[in-house]
């Protein structure tokens, strides 16, 4: 009788990091040895954020207490021997039969990145890991900076791995860019309507379109101000100074005093300057 073929196509042993594990008995010794070592303990005592000690096959030798709390583990042992990525619950971890770090999407991964990078070259790496974990029957998606430093214990090579929950700075940030961008739409939509009533009124009627219209340039300048000021790695410059007359930057400064509502009853007043008398700056943030 002929048999069926089987023709699903054989999985490769890894599709990115590589798929062997320590032995049982390597493990059990490798555990022990970083177990005994005080300095080992106090880095991970030590270390205010998630931390783990990984081996060359980057399964968790040990854990510090706030790895254990992100688990929601009491005792260390459910993690020891697994992948981060497995201790973790992520969905991808088990998409190759070799587990962590071996299917298709890891080679995306940052942890997974960051921890061969850093065995493969012995040195210090950072990536970024957006990371889908199941806690319970729920996924809950998690942001994360991850950083593998080599570390030699005896003859063992091996990796601390620090990884750091970004999720609430990710959204704040999200929200913040969302925010300035609506911000900024409409403050468009108010300077092209103060334009257009500043030219079909005339009088008195006139100046107090252009002011609100000064006004609103003024708030869209400041907006663009805080927003470069928001963006990762950014401080206070001034990037394009431009020539300033001192008595225009008094006057401006004056003339939103009087506006605020300490003023009422209050009179302003304004030193003399030198007749022509100006700086270089940035206009903007002089009066910020």
């Amino acid at each position: 009788m002929a048999m069926a073929m089987d023709n699903t196509p054989s999985l490769p042993a890894t599709f990115f990091a590589p798929p062997e594990r320590a032995g049982a008995e390597e493990l059990r010794a490798q555990i022990a040895a970083v177990a005994a070592n005080p300095i080992v303990d106090a880095i991970l005592a030590g270390l205010g954020g998630v931390a783990v000690i990984v081996n060359r096959q980057r399964q968790i030798l040990a854990i510090n207490a706030a790895y254990l709390e992100q688990l929601g583990l009491d005792d260390p042992a459910g993690a020891l021997g697994l992948r981060p990525g497995e201790a973790l619950g992520c969905v991808h971890a088990h998409d190759h039969p070799a587990g962590c770090g071996t299917a298709r999407v890891c080679e995306s991964c940052g942890a997974a990145v960051a921890m061969v990078t850093s065995l493969r070259h012995e040195r210090a790496e950072e990536r970024e890991c957006a990371l889908l974990a199941m806690r319970g029957a729920a996924p809950v998606s998690l942001d994360l900076r991850v950083r593998a430093l080599p570390l030699r214990l005896e003859s063992h090579g091996l990796l601390l791995v620090l990884l750091d929950d970004v999720s609430e700075s990710k959204r704040c940030a999200c929200l913040e860019q969302a925010f300035f961008h609506d911000l900024n739409n409409v403050l468009v939509g108010l300077l092209d309507s103060c334009a257009e009533v500043s030219e079909r009124l005339t009088g008195e009627h006139a100046a107090l379109a252009a002011e609100l219209h000064q006004l609103a340039a003024r708030v869209a300048r400041e907006v663009a101000v805080q927003r470069a000021l928001a963006l990762p790695g950014s401080r206070l410059r001034v990037d394009a100074p431009q020539r300033a007359p001192i008595a225009a930057l008094l006057a401006a400064a004056a003339d939103t005093a009087r506006r605020h509502p300490s003023a009422s009853g209050r009179r302003l007043g304004v030193a003399s300057t030198v007749p022509g008398s100006a700086i270089e700056t940035d206009p903007v943030l002089l009066q910020r």
